[in-house]
C-alpha cells in the first residue's frame, strides 16, 4: 500500500456514495485499487475499490468485520458493492491517524512500539476457538504468485492466534493516547501461526520507517517474555514475498 503521489480521477461511484462531500484518494496497493476518504474529522468514511481479485473478498471482509466487532474497534460496514469500475466495501472512519501518516512516521520512537503492542492486542483478544476463518499455510496457496517450496513447520500450540492477515503498518491507527486505536484491511483475518503476522509487520517497518526498528517491534510485542522464532519469522517473510 502507497500514499497516492498523483491526482486521480474520482470514479463516477464514489462521486454518487459522496454526496457532495469532500473526496481525496488515500490509498493505492498492487491490485489497482484505491482506498478513498469522504468527508473529514469524526465523521468521515472511507471506500476501497479494486479490481475482482481473490484477495479483494468483499463478502469475506464483511463477514471478517462482523465478526471482529465484538472483540476489537473495527469499521462498521455502510454499503457494498460492485460495477463496472470493480468491487467496493464503504465503511465509517475510526478515531485515530494512520500509523504511516508523516506525524507518526517522524515520530517513530514511541509509534513503533505502540505498534508491536497494538498487534499483540489484536492476538490476545480474539478467540482462536470461535474464529470460523482460516489463514493457515495451506489456505494461502492459492494466492502465491512466485515459487515456494519451503515447507513451514506446524505452529506450536502457543503460537496459534487469529491473526490479521495483512498487519502491515498502514493498517493500524494511533489514538491521541499514542496507543493503537483500530484496525483496517481486515480481508484476510484467520487462524494461523502468529509469526505470520510478524513478518509483513516487521517487512514494513523498513518500507514505513526506515531500517532498524525490528528489535523495538518485538520487544513490545513480546513485553510478557515471549520468544519470536528469528528462524520462523524469516519461513513466513518468504511466504509472504512469494504472494
Amino acid at each position: 500500500m502507497s500514499i497516492p503521489s498523483l491526482p486521480r480521477a474520482i470514479p463516477e461511484l464514489v462521486l454518487r456514495e459522496a454526496a457532495g462531500q469532500r473526496v481525496e484518494a488515500v490509498w493505492t496497493n498492487g491490485l489497482g485499487g484505491t482506498t478513498w476518504q469522504i468527508g473529514e474529522g469524526e465523521d468521515r468514511d472511507f471506500i476501497k475499490m479494486g479490481p475482482e481479485h481473490p484477495e479483494f473478498d468483499i463478502t469475506g471482509e464483511i463477514q471478517r468485520l462482523d465478526w471482529l466487532a465484538e472483540f476489537l474497534p473495527v469499521p462498521s460496514l455502510v454499503s457494498c458493492g460492485f460495477d463496472d469500475d470493480g468491487v467496493w466495501i464503504r465503511t465509517k472512519g475510526l478515531p485515530g491517524s494512520n500509523a504511516v501518516a508523516p506525524r507518526n512516521v517522524t515520530n517513530a520512537a514511541p509509534v513503533v512500539p505502540a505498534l508491536g503492542r497494538g498487534l499483540r492486542r489484536f492476538h490476545d483478544a480474539l478467540p482462536v476457538d470461535e474464529c470460523p476463518f482460516d489463514w493457515s499455510v495451506e489456505s494461502r496457496s492459492s494466492l502465491l504468485r512466485n515459487p515456494f517450496e519451503v515447507s513451514i513447520p506446524a505452529p506450536r500450540a502457543e503460537h496459534v492466534v487469529v491473526c490479521h492477515g495483512d498487519a502491515c503498518n498502514p493498517n493500524f491507527l494511533i489514538g491521541d493516547d499514542g496507543e493503537v486505536s483500530g484496525f483496517v484491511d481486515l480481508g484476510r483475518t484467520g487462524v494461523a501461526d502468529r509469526h505470520a503476522d510478524l513478518a509483513p509487520a516487521v517487512l514494513s517497518l523498513g518500507w514505513n520507517f526506515g531500517d532498524g526498528w525490528t528489535d523495538a517491534f518485538l520487544s513490545a510485542y513480546c513485553a510478557d517474555g515471549l520468544t519470536v522464532d528469528r528462524d520462523l519469522l524469516e519461513l513466513y517473510i518468504r511466504l509472504w514475498n512469494a504472494e
